[in-house]
């Protein structure tokens, strides 16, 4: 099979995966797809592929700090956070820290699939506050919350 085909051939089955899982999915190219989800503090958008006989799922967390301190201490809490996960990694990637996956395609079926996907949107979810304080400072993610927890539209409580 030429690498067109191939990439075809995995376009359609991570596509038949994400159909069957039930996600709302955006193809970007090849065997690429966006998973947008809603979450606590701010919406995710999950990339997740098929190449090589590997299915993988990346989601970007945070900006990488400039400022030495913090960048260390993000750098040990990741290698801290690392060591205590048994499937998802923490990486980073330039400026950029993402939380990423990679499983055998013969393994993953859509209940699978739907496991494994929502195992990484839990890990983002349940790990994101730390690292953004870490990151950026207590005083930042207490912005940020607020602006979640403001009441939409205007409408407040008396």
């Amino acid at each position: 099979m030429d690498d067109k085909s191939e990439t075809r051939a995995n376009r359609r089955r991570l596509k038949a995966l994400l159909d069957r899982a039930g996600y709302t999915s955006v193809h970007h190219s090849g065997a690429l797809f966006g998973i947008p989800s809603g979450g606590t503090l701010r919406s995710w958008d999950m990339r997740t592929a098929l190449c090589n006989g590997w299915v993988s799922w990346s989601i970007y967390m945070l900006r990488w700090p400039s400022a030495p301190h913090a960048a260390a201490a993000l750098a040990q809490r990741v290698l801290e956070l690392n060591d205590v996960m048994s499937v998802a990694k923490f990486s980073k990637h330039g400026d950029a820290l993402t939380l990423d996956m990679e499983y055998r395609v013969e393994h993953v079926d859509p209940e699978s699939f739907e496991n494994l996907t929502n195992l990484v949107f839990g890990f983002a979810e349940e790990h994101y506050p730390e690292l953004f304080r870490i990151a950026n400072g207590t005083e930042s993610l207490k912005r940020l919350e607020d602006a979640f927890r403001r009441p939409a539209l205007g409408g407040g409580e008396d």
